[in-house]
């Protein structure tokens, strides 16, 4: 039997506005295994929360899946009915979404919402249900979770908010559980919290997390393998370790330069130059090519292919047996070793 839960096969997502078609997701592939953690990292509008509410088929108008499948335990979900799809998400499939003062219902208990989950997907009764639920807020951290049942969202810090979306969301005890920027809004100590959480159920439930998130310091925390996105493509993909100590693409090694370290040396924070490419007229090579330091003529005009390195893959020219040898390209690879 296959260890891939969820595989994603050239998947393509637009946006069709009044001004035109915005390619956001362009021929995008990967897979989570059953029991790992993946992190997607990338600036805001690199195709990450969309690449998963493709997925999660929750793409609001005028977003359409236009090409690919999504294959979650070798079943196509673009096959199934919206009735089939309602069946899945919540059960099989969670979604933790970014600001849980918007995503709880203010006018229901915690408690309600999550008994309306369990019995949503679960044949049993209220009282089972509740039971279940107050061993979720339980499970969660949040003290004193009889009498936190009946509490209204309001009621709840923003930290214990996304406790209890993340009750919610594995009441059912999902096989895959996505976070979308889990810690947005909360105050340090609080991110750390809800991270340390997250990876402790992971292990606990054995189920796969895909952490979506534009901070590579919470993913070297977390996960154990990372995709990066830019321009609605993944521009490459490997263990936590290869990313961080041996990145193969410029906008990764960028990335990794504008992360802060605690050093005794004053030195300024070194951003990315430029902007992201505008996808309604995405670019016919790299989307990369005007923010990067080793861009070369090839870049500009044609797609660069994957190349792969052991378990790691890169979409870049320079990784190719016929690209010049770029000195500051190769020292940079060294990632966080060598101050990238």
């Amino acid at each position: 039997m296959s260890d891939i839960l969820l595989e994603v096969n050239n998947l393509e997502t637009s946006f069709f506005t009044h001004i035109g078609e915005v390619k956001a997701i362009r021929n995008v592939s990967f897979n989570v295994k059953s029991g790992e953690s993946l992190g997607v990292v990338g600036e805001s509008g690199s195709g990450k929360s969309v690449t998963f509410l493709s997925v999660m088929r929750l793409l609001q108008h005028p977003g359409k899946v236009i090409g690919g499948e999504i294959l979650f335990n070798g079943e196509d979900l673009l096959k199934k009915t919206t009735k089939e799809m309602r069946r899945i998400r919540g059960d099989k499939i969670s979604m933790i979404f970014q600001d849980p003062m918007t995503s709880l219902n203010p006018v229901y208990t915690i408690g309600n919402q999550i008994v309306e989950i369990i019995q949503e997907h679960n044949n049993v009764s209220k009282k089972e249900a509740k039971d279940r639920a107050i061993k979720m807020l339980d499970m969660v951290g949040i003290p004193s979770p009889e009498s936190r049942f009946s509490n209204y969202p309001h009621e709840f810090s923003g930290g214990m908010r996304q406790r209890a979306m993340i009750a919610i969301a594995l009441s059912c005890y999902p096989e895959l559980l996505i976070a979308d920027e889990p810690t947005t809004a909360l105050d340090v100590t609080i991110q750390a919290q809800i991270l340390s959480l997250i990876k402790e159920l992971n292990k606990k439930l054995n189920m796969s997390t895909v952490l979506i998130t534009h901070d590579l310091g919470i993913v070297a925390k977390v996960c154990t393998r990372v995709i990066v996105m830019y321009g609605g493509l993944i521009m490459e993909e490997g263990s936590v370790k290869d990313i961080f100590y041996n990145p193969l693409h410029p906008y990764t090694m960028g990335l990794l330069k504008s992360i802060p370290r605690l050093s005794s040396n004053k030195t300024r924070l070194v951003p990315i130059p430029g902007t992201p490419p505008d996808l309604l007229k995405p670019p016919k090579g790299c989307p990369f090519y005007n923010r990067c330091n080793f861009a070369m003529n090839i870049c500009k005009e044609e797609m660069p292919l994957y190349y792969q390195r052991g378990l790691q893959k890169a979409m870049c020219w320079l990784l190719d047996e016929d690209a010049p040898r770029v000195e500051e390209y190769e020292r940079q690879k060294g990632g966080v070793r060598s101050g990238a």
